[in-house]
C-alpha cells in the first residue's frame, strides 16, 4: 500500500484542495526545528520499509489527485518519480542523478528509501547539507538514481516563500499544471505552442491573483 506523507513545520494552512482530495487519506510529518535537511532524513526513517508519496504543504493538488498519481506510480512502481520539478521547462522524462531538483510531489519506492538510508547511515556528514533536495542530489549522483519526471504536473506550487527553507528570488509555479490544460481544453502535447503557452500563462496569472493578494 502506498502511503501520502505531507512535509510540514505545521504553521503553514494547507490549501483546500488536499482536502478535497484526499479527506484525512494522510499523515503529516512535522518539522518543529525548522530543519529541513534533518526533518526529510527522519522522514525517510520513519516511512522505512513502505512506498511513499511525499508532498510538501505548499502544494494544489489537481482534481482526481489520487486516481491519477496512482496509475502513473502503477506503471512505474519501481522507479523513482518527480511530479513538480524545473516548473517552466515543457518535456522531458528522465533526470539524471545530478538533475534532482524540488521535492513538492515524489514517490519514493521503499526499495530507494532503503538505498537511501544505507548510504546515510555510512556518510553522516549528509546532515550538513543545506537542503532536502542536495541530499537526495547527493545521494541519487554517488548512487546513480535515475527518476522519472512526470508531465503535465499534477501539482501546482503555491510559491508563496518558503517555511522550510530559504526563499528563493524566482517563480516556482508551472503553466503546466494539468487542471489548467484541461480546463482550457489543451492537449499537453501542443502545451508549447505559442499561443497555447500564452494561453496557460493568463490562466496561471488569473488563478493567482486572489491568493497572491492574501
Amino acid at each position: 500500500m502506498i502511503k501520502i506523507y505531507i512535509r510540514t513545520t505545521s504553521e503553514r494552512k494547507l490549501d483546500e484542495s488536499i482536502s478535497r482530495e484526499l479527506g484525512s487519506d494522510y499523515e503529516l510529518l512535522i518539522d518543529y526545528e525548522h530543519n529541513s535537511t534533518k526533518a526529510f532524513i527522519e522522514s525517510l526513517k520513519k516511512v522505512k520499509g513502505e512506498d511513499a508519496i511525499f508532498l510538501e504543504d505548499d502544494v494544489i493538488l489537481c482534481r482526481n489527485f489520487k486516481n491519477r498519481i496512482f496509475d502513473v506510480i502503477l506503471h512505474n512502481q519501481n522507479n523513482l518519480i518527480n511530479f513538480f520539478t524545473f516548473p517552466t521547462l515543457y518535456k522531458f522524462k528522465i533526470a539524471t542523478p545530478n538533475q534532482f531538483c524540488y521535492n513538492q510531489c515524489t514517490y519514493y519506492p521503499k526499495d530507494i528509501i532503503d538505498l537511501m538510508l544505507d548510504y546515510i547511515d555510512k556518510h553522516i556528514d549528509i546532515y550538513k547539507e543545506t537542503s532536502p533536495e542536495k541530499v537526495c542530489k547527493r545521494i541519487f549522483t554517488e548512487l546513480n538514481i535515475l527518476s522519472i519526471t512526470y508531465r503535465p504536473c499534477l501539482v501546482q506550487h503555491i510559491d508563496k516563500g518558503s517555511l522550510m527553507n530559504h526563499n528563493r528570488p524566482f517563480s516556482r509555479r508551472s503553466p503546466y499544471f494539468i487542471d489548467y490544460l484541461e480546463e482550457l481544453g489543451i492537449f499537453y502535447e501542443e502545451a508549447n505552442i505559442n499561443d497555447n503557452k500564452e494561453k496557460l500563462i493568463a490562466l496561471m496569472k488569473e488563478k493567482f491573483k486572489e491568493i497572491d493578494n492574501e
